[in-house]
């Protein structure tokens, strides 16, 4: 095995890592805001409230890491999609500019980024992969 193709590997692992750390914050981030957020309201019933709002991020974020273990692909197109739908709703709702910031710098960067090293590291597999076959 070259070097070459050791630091190929090296980056692909860094990216899945960079991916997977990312969507994996985001659960979490998501499902500890919900629940504060049923915590400081004026909400009754805490664990059905968690189990409403704070099993969705976590399920998505779930998937989006089962997914992305196989079908790098697949998990970037989802979180490209994602980003578009929460960019749409924000656009529907009339989203103020703190909650564009917020929510860029929470929700929107974090799943475009996530996205983006998991179609680099199925792209440089795949070059990686063709590269050794020829």
């Amino acid at each position: 095995m070259s070097a070459e193709t050791k630091r190929d590997e090296a980056g692909e692992t860094m990216e899945r890592f960079i991916a997977r750390v990312l969507v994996g914050l985001g659960g979490l981030f998501w499902a500890i805001l919900a629940i504060g957020t049923t915590l400081i309201g004026p909400y009754k019933g805490l664990p059905e409230a968690a189990m409403k709002y704070a099993a969705i991020p976590l399920i998505a974020a779930v998937v989006i890491l089962l997914v992305g273990w196989r079908y790098e692909r697949l998990a970037g197109i989802l979180l490209f999609v994602a980003t578009l739908a929460v960019i749409v709703f924000g656009a529907i709702f009339a989203w103020e500019v703190g909650m564009w910031m917020f929510m860029t710098a929470a929700l929107i960067g974090p799943m475009f980024m996530s996205g983006t090293m998991f179609v680099l590291a199925a792209r440089n597999e795949a070059m990686r992969t063709t590269a050794a076959t020829d």
